[in-house]
Parts: C-alpha cells; sequence; structure tokens
C-alpha cells in the first residue's frame, strides 16, 4: 500500500521524540539539544513567504550545563617534584528532551515535554511558555510519556440534557488529567496534571504514584 508523503519538516536538530496534536495539523518535536518544536503540516497554514516554513514556535525547555573539572597536584613518575596542577576545564553537561505529549480534550494547548535530566515539563502552545516545571520527577532519565484521552461518552439515558451533558463533561475532564510517565529503569509514574502548577509543584511531586 503506498503512502503519499505530506511535507518534509525540518528541525533544527537530531528528533528524538514526536507527538501530533489531537485536533489540530501540528507536530510537535523533542529535540536533542533540549528544545521543543511544534509544526504545522497544513499547506493552508504554511508561510507561503519564507520558502514554505512549517514551524510556529519553539522553546528551549532542558538548558545544557557547565561543570569544572576538578585540579589536583600530582608527581611525575620520573621526578620527585610536584609538577604544577593542570588548569580547569568546562565540561558541557547536555541536557536533552526525549519525549513530548499533548493534552487531550479541554487541555489541547498543553504540550508536557520529559528530559534525560529526569525533570517533567508543562508548556503552553498559544504562548509558547514553561507553565510549571518538576525537577527530578524521575530518579532517572525519562524516554516516555503518554496523556490519557477521556473515554467515549456512555449512550445517552433518559436524562435532562443539560445535566448529562454537564455530566459528561466533568467525567471527561476528570478521565483526561492523568499523565503516565517511564524512565530509563522501568519506572513508571502516574501523575495528576490538576495538581502539577506553579504554586503547587512540589505537592505534585509529593503524589506521584509509582506503578511499576
Amino acid at each position: 500500500m503506498a503512502c503519499d508523503i505530506i511535507r518534509y519538516i525540518d528541525c533544527e536538530c537530531q528528533p528524538l521524540g514526536i507527538s501530533f496534536h489531537p485536533t489540530k495539523p501540528i507536530v510537535a518535536a523533542a529535540l536533542v539539544n533540549g528544545c521543543v518544536e511544534w509544526h504545522t503540516y497544513s499547506e493552508d497554514e504554511i508561510q507561503t513567504d519564507n520558502d514554505g516554513e512549517t514551524l510556529l514556535s519553539s522553546i528551549t525547555v532542558f538548558e545544557n550545563q557547565e561543570t569544572n573539572s576538578s585540579t589536583t597536584e600530582y608527581t611525575s613518575p620520573n621526578q620527585t617534584e610536584t609538577q604544577t596542577p593542570k588548569p580547569k576545564t568546562n565540561l558541557t553537561k547536555t541536557n536533552s528532551c526525549r519525549a513530548v505529549s499533548f493534552g487531550t480534550t479541554h487541555d489541547t494547548h498543553l504540550l508536557y515535554a520529559c528530559g534525560n535530566n529526569g525533570s517533567l515539563v508543562c508548556i503552553d502552545i498559544n504562548t509558547s511558555s514553561i507553565l510549571w516545571r518538576i525537577e527530578n520527577a524521575h530518579p532517572h532519565g525519562i524516554n516516555r510519556m503518554l496523556h490519557f484521552p477521556a473515554s467515549p461518552s456512555p449512550a445517552a439515558e433518559d436524562t435532562d440534557t443539560d445535566t448529562q451533558s454537564e455530566d459528561v463533561t466533568r467525567r471527561k475532564t476528570q478521565q483526561a488529567r492523568f499523565l503516565a510517565t517511564g524512565d530509563d529503569e522501568g519506572m513508571v509514574r502516574l501523575w495528576d496534571t490538576q495538581l502539577c502548577h506553579p504554586e503547587s509543584a512540589e505537592v505534585a511531586r509529593s503524589k506521584k504514584l509509582p506503578l511499576l
């Protein structure tokens, strides 16, 4: 069965994971340099005045860190005098973004990202800003994540239409609040995203549930 290529999308560097928006022609990419990009693959939205640019926006979520190597005096095997210490060198620790996952139901403007430093981040793609961040969400690098979608609505019952609609909306909102993450050592954690916001990041971290 032949497949047609809709469009090639060029990222700044190597992507490690992607996620498709549940309702819009947008795809997000987690990059090895710690950035997240989201592109459109809709011909109507692509900027024709910029050589068909697909990039909508990008943001750095995990920055590289520089550390100094330790320096100690040493004695050469053929000499008795202590040699001059070696100069310090700056070592760069690369933090990569490994996976991304769009929110579902009423949170489709949210994009979740995780990295090899074990941190978890929530991005608002409408403002290209980070809403909250949980450092050390896992003791090891996170490589997989999934935002749980709401289950299909049950068959209509003989009840008031407005009341039924409110119940369905409430149930879907409650179902679509969970995010699962998995790390390099096989641990999976379940997060309640309603607890994950700037004012209660520590509370959210304390309520993480190891499943495996």
